[in-house]
């Protein structure tokens, strides 16, 4: 894009499998995964559009922390 400047970065969380890709662009972050620290069941009908076109639900939004310095807000959960 030009005249955007994002970054990016990756790591593996816990030392488990779970990878996160980090997008300083991203308008939201999402997982299918339950590491919240605080959640909201959402009950309103929302959902994301993937790259295919076709609409996957959104479930709920909560807070994750990554590492003691690292936190996400406001993550669509998108089992």
């Amino acid at each position: 894009m030009i005249g955007k400047n994002s970054s990016s970065l990756s790591f593996n969380v816990s030392g488990t499998a779970n990878i996160w890709n980090i997008d300083s662009g991203a308008i939201d972050h999402m997982t299918p995964h339950s590491y919240f620290s605080s959640y909201t069941i959402l009950i309103d009908n929302q959902h994301i559009t993937v790259a295919n076109g076709s609409h996957t639900p959104v479930t709920g939004c909560g807070n994750i922390q990554l590492q003691s310095s690292l936190h996400l807000n406001n993550v669509l959960h998108v089992p």
